[in-house]
């Protein structure tokens, strides 16, 4: 009798355990469904890249400041808050940008027309991008026979009634010495001069 019960117990069980493993193949296969999607993102501006190429200048620390309330605009070596908000930390850079590279044998070349051009002045007070909100810009070069930059003049004034500005110009085998300038003010006596300048040749303008 005791062999009898023992034998359906074990019948029993195996029956539970085919019952379960059927119920959890059941219950297993919606996981497949849950796969991620394999359709490519559409991708944002930010992911396209338009070509071109760059020139940068940076050049050194400014050396001589507004210092005074002439309207024609001293300049002193020492800097004084009350006449300049620019420091001997302050100097200036630039960046041109093009669809493509500079030609070779550029002289005195105006570049606005370039397609491409962007002018990004910085004098570590104020940024000043051409083309953009600005009252005028001017951008000429000069190049060698590589197409490198050996000569430049350029500038963007940012409001013509504050008269604010940044500018940098070189090409010492023409005369024209190396010259930095940052004017937050020049136009006194309602806005009178506030600037610095640097009269020491920079690094660039190169790719």
């Amino acid at each position: 009798m005791g062999v009898v019960y023992c034998r359906g117990l074990v019948r029993r069980t195996a029956l539970l355990f085919a019952l379960f493993w059927a119920v959890g193949l059941l219950t297993a296969r919606p996981a497949a469904a849950q796969t991620a999607p394999t359709s490519t993102p559409t991708p944002t501006p930010t992911q396209t890249r338009v070509p071109g190429v760059s020139y940068h200048y940076v050049g050194n620390q400014f050396q001589q400041f507004s210092c005074g309330p002439d309207t024609s605009g001293p300049s002193c070596p020492s800097v004084d808050p009350a006449y300049t908000s620019y420091t001997t930390s302050d100097f200036l850079s630039a960046t041109l940008t093009f669809d493509s590279p500079l030609p070779a044998n550029l002289n005195d070349q105006d570049l606005r027309n370039f397609a491409g051009f962007t002018l990004i002045l910085n004098d570590r007070h104020q940024t000043l991008i051409a083309p953009g909100d600005i009252a005028s810009v001017g951008a000429v070069v000069w190049t060698d026979a590589t197409g490198q930059i050996i000569g430049w003049s350029v500038s963007i004034q940012g409001d013509s009634t504050v008269n604010n500005q940044v500018s940098t110009r070189s090409y010492p085998a023409l005369g024209i010495s190396p010259d930095d300038l940052g004017l937050l003010a020049g136009q006194p006596p309602q806005f009178p001069y506030n600037y610095a300048t640097s009269v020491s040749p920079g690094r660039g303008p190169k790719p």
